[in-house]
């Protein structure tokens, strides 16, 4: 099992989402990026115990799959 914990901050995941951030259930009702930070602040402990953390802020989508996958075939070399 490959447990990776794909950081990046609530002003990252927030701008990511653009409109669509609305539909999201736990970030209805307005003020989303405050939302976003309590949510961190309760989760971030748990996502921490992953086995590997990738940064990824200033990262493409493709990129970020680029990183997980070197982790896994350097994880599973064997």
């Amino acid at each position: 099992v490959l447990s990776v914990y794909i950081r990046v901050t609530p002003a990252v995941a927030l701008a990511r989402m653009g409109e669509a951030a609305a539909t999201r259930p736990l970030l209805a009702g307005g003020q989303a990026a405050e939302k976003l930070d309590r949510i961190l602040e309760r989760r971030e402990a748990l996502y921490l115990q992953s086995q590997h953390t990738v940064s990824a802020d200033s990262m493409t989508p493709e990129q970020v799959a680029s990183s997980i996958v070197a982790l896994a075939s350097s994880e599973f070399a064997d």
